[in-house]
């Protein structure tokens, strides 16, 4: 199959050039909301509308942004739904396979007592579940401290 075979002559052609009026509707709903609407995003939106006139609103707001005037949220930006998604994923998957090897260590050994480089470690400590939640979390958080929002994260079902 050839490039040219893909689009048959016969196929009518879909144009969608109707929907590039559209591009600055949802700046203008989250600015009537008073939400913060990103530069980045707001200069990638005025680039794809082209040389229509830009509405009111979106350009009052982009003036007071250029003044100064528009404060930036505090704290960082929240992560997108995806990829909150893909880290609780992960974690859950390191937390399972960690938490079996442990499981499968009591059961060879009948201990968990470990190396004596790793016996006094923050880590290493509490049962099975404990444990293995705290290595997911050194690994991927904040440190072993962050083991119970670990596991709240991990046995809730989203």
């Amino acid at each position: 199959m050839t490039e040219n075979d893909s689009d048959p002559p016969d196929r009518p052609r879909v144009d969608f050039s109707h929907l590039d009026a559209l591009h600055l509707v949802d700046i203008e709903r989250r600015l009537t909301e008073g939400d913060y609407v990103d530069p980045e995003e707001l200069a990638a939106n005025l680039r794809k509308h082209g040389q229509r006139p830009i509405p009111s609103h979106t350009l009052e707001y982009l003036c007071r942004h250029l003044e100064g005037k528009v404060p930036a949220p505090k704290g960082r930006r929240a992560l997108p739904e995806l990829e909150k998604h893909r880290q609780s994923m992960i974690l859950r998957h390191v937390y399972q396979r960690t938490l079996a090897w442990l499981r499968q260590r009591k059961q060879r050994y009948g201990h968990l007592d470990g190396w004596p480089y790793i016996r006094n470690a923050d880590w290493w400590q509490g049962p099975p579940h404990e444990r293995a939640a705290r290595m997911a979390a050194k690994r991927f958080r904040y440190g072993a401290e962050a083991w119970r929002s670990l596991l709240n994260e991990v046995s809730s079902r989203k």
